[in-house]
């Protein structure tokens, strides 16, 4: 078996395609990077994708129309409550690292079951597609646990366990992309935080990252 890792160069910014008539919407997340990791195992983590920053795609910018299926697609900054309750309202499985003062967030859910909370520091930055905000992706994977301790045996790969006992795994090359899988919760987590060290710091800080309910 491979145990190698493809990486592709990070990207700068995010995708901005043409405008058009539809209302503005970060969409389905889109990648310009995948992160494979193929581990004696036999497993892969599905959907840890590393980059300079979580991508999203803009569909289009228009005048934004706060609808229900708007908040599940990015297009609504969402105070802590409503984003509580939508993600209850929803059935979503959707980690976090807790609230930030003054900030807003945006959520986006796909038919996968994967959620991306991002988080708007004092509301600001909802139709910004630069990679300069925190973003926490929930991804379904089975066996995630020994899947992150087993991407530590990965060239250039850091993977130890955190003191809520979680498995923590991040690529020195790309430190800003740290994954975390709790032990029998059959999610990966990625943590995404565009300041020097600071993704690392929220995946080990004790009881920070939790689910939103």
């Amino acid at each position: 078996m491979n145990n190698d890792t493809y990486l592709s160069d990070p990207p700068k910014r995010l995708v901005m395609p043409k405008s058009g008539s539809k209302p503005y919407s970060f969409g389905e997340p889109t990648w310009t990077r995948r992160f494979a990791i193929q581990v004696a195992v036999g497993a892969a983590i599905a959907g840890a994708l590393i980059s300079g920053g979580l991508v999203f795609a803009i569909t289009s910018i228009g005048s934004t129309s706060i609808t229900e299926a708007g908040a599940t697609l990015g297009q609504v900054a969402l105070t802590e409550a409503q984003l509580r309750d939508l993600v209850i309202s929803k059935k979503l499985t959707a980690y976090w690292v807790g609230p930030l003062d003054g900030a807003k967030y945006s959520l986006i859910s796909n038919a996968n079951g994967q959620v991306f909370v991002r988080y708007l520091p004092e509301g600001k930055g909802l139709e910004d597609t630069n990679a300069d905000y925190r973003v926490i992706a929930t991804y379904p994977q089975s066996d995630a646990f020994s899947i992150t301790k087993a991407a530590g045996n990965q060239a250039n790969a850091i993977s130890f366990t955190n003191v809520d006992g979680a498995q923590v795994f991040y690529s020195k090359s790309y430190a800003a992309n740290v994954y975390v899988a709790f032990p029998d919760a059959p999610y990966e987590i990625e943590i995404f935080d565009p300041k020097d060290g600071g993704a690392l710091s929220l995946a080990t800080n004790a009881g920070l990252i939790q689910k939103i309910k």
